[in-house]
């Protein structure tokens, strides 16, 4: 029952998603697609329609056909946060919260990696200088793929000792410093030629960019589902099986609250770690 003349839905999640404070664009797409998957499979428009068997009956679908508990959890997390925000907001007078069962999520991290000898196979089914930068680029700097294809040459910064900190622009504008190899760094340089600094490393989208991850795991007969998020996953389960502490880790792939000023904590060590790992 709603408190209150009644908003539309679309209003009600765009209302949810700014005051989530969620800046990227493609956890609010993710959210949004989830809520709106959820009213189109039980066949209302509005909250205020919302039955505890609708909920009930939706989780039974979902376990039926969503393939991993991760999907569900996100599904099911998003609905949760919703939900809550209706009532928190009072555009809502009944918690369903409670009929929402979160699966529980078992560590999937190494499963879902593909590290060095994955990428080293990819790397030699391909003769095109520009797919297997970008595969390097992916797992090097253990970066998202909206981040990589969002790279320009400006967030260089080369270093005496070899190889350069790239300046990387992560969820919630927070920024962060990775480090790549000398051995990287001038193969990306010559792929440069005269490109001016402001334009982008790979002048591709991101789902151009899985596209390519795509073809490339295919022609290397990887015989797994290769995303540009599973080098992510690959590269920072390589780094902790060669000796790199959780802290330089957590740094690499930017889950910290990384301020500014912290942009170079931990740099000699970090750029140590990336020189030990087997692609280059």
């Amino acid at each position: 029952m709603l408190a209150f003349e009644p908003r539309k839905l679309d209003i009600l999640i765009e209302d949810w998603l700014t005051a989530g404070n969620r800046q990227s664009v493609n956890t609010r797409d993710a959210y949004s697609r989830d809520v709106r998957q959820f009213f189109t499979a039980v066949g209302k428009s509005h909250p205020s329609e919302i039955t505890h068997v609708d909920l009930i009956e939706y989780q039974k679908a979902l376990n039926a056909r969503a393939k991993s508990n991760a999907t569900k959890y996100r599904k099911i997390t998003a609905l949760r946060s919703f939900f809550g925000f209706l009532i928190n907001t009072k555009a809502i007078t009944e918690d369903f919260r409670s009929v929402l069962v979160s699966p529980k999520v078992q560590s999937e991290f190494k499963a879902k990696s593909v590290g060095a000898d994955y990428v080293q196979e990819m790397l030699s089914a391909t003769s095109n200088e520009m797919d297997a930068l970008l595969v390097r680029t992916l797992y090097v700097t253990a970066a998202r793929v909206t981040e990589v294809v969002s790279l320009r040459w400006s967030d260089f910064k080369a270093v005496d000792e070899g190889g350069a900190f790239v300046r990387i622009l992560g969820k919630g504008s927070k920024l962060r410093e990775v480090f790549v190899g000398q051995e990287l760094l001038d193969d990306l340089r010559r792929l440069r030629g005269d490109i001016a600094d402001a334009e982008p490393l790979f002048p591709v989208s991101r789902h151009a960019a899985a596209r390519i991850v795509s073809k490339l795991a295919k022609a290397a007969n990887i015989g797994v589902n290769v995303t540009p998020h599973r080098f992510r996953h690959g590269c920072a389960t390589d780094l902790l099986q060669s000796g790199a502490t959780l802290a330089q880790v957590r740094d690499q792939l930017g889950h910290a609250d990384i301020k500014t000023t912290s942009l170079y904590l931990h740099a000699a060590e970090r750029a140590e770690m990336i020189r030990n790992l087997k692609i280059k």
